[in-house]
């Protein structure tokens, strides 16, 4: 029986293993397709790591920090003390700084997009969308169909690991 046992989980690592690869290439499509490139900071830092131990199996997938506020936006309420830096920083990745002439102007720009995300919580947030109108980029790589066809081969893995241990008990049952 350990032997088959043995062959199982390696099947179910391949299994993880692929499916944490493909979900990572998804969540990289997702996001670019979702316009939500800037600087490439976030889409390198998608990754997974498989863990085994004698009795499991873990498959996490990792994502950034903020990946959160990318995929749902951010609400009204408390924002970070840096805001204006970062809104500064996303607007030097997108391009969007090249517009202002003048370093006041674009701090000008980032108090006010700061005080209306403070108000009024993002755009993406009060409507659901994200840039380009694409649902959530999490969301839409982690969809129902994806997650189902992992189930389905998981749940193929095990039940030919147990049909194959009732036919070497049953075989051994009538050996006696």
């Amino acid at each position: 029986m350990g032997n088959d046992l043995n062959i199982l989980k390696a099947s179910l690592s391949t299994m993880l293993n692929q499916f944490g690869k493909d979900s990572v290439e998804q969540l990289r499509a997702e996001h670019l397709a979702a316009g939500q490139k800037a600087s490439g900071r976030t889409l390198s830092e998608f990754a997974y790591d498989l863990t085994e131990s004698e009795t499991s199996l873990k498959l996490e997938i990792k994502g950034a920090d903020h990946i959160e506020f990318l995929d749902r936006g951010r609400g009204p309420g408390g924002i970070p003390a840096n805001i204006t830096d970062i809104i500064k920083q996303w607007a030097r990745d997108k391009g969007i700084a090249s517009q202002f002439d003048k370093e006041y102007k674009l701090n000008s720009f980032a108090y006010l997009v700061a005080r209306k995300i403070a108000a009024e919580g993002t755009w993406q947030h009060r409507t659901g969308r994200t840039y380009n109108g694409a649902t959530r980029p999490v969301m839409a790589a982690f969809n129902e169909a994806r997650i189902k066809a992992l189930q389905d081969e998981i749940d193929s893995a095990l039940s030919i690991t147990i049909n194959s241990e009732v036919l070497k008990e049953f075989k051994n049952g009538n050996n006696n």
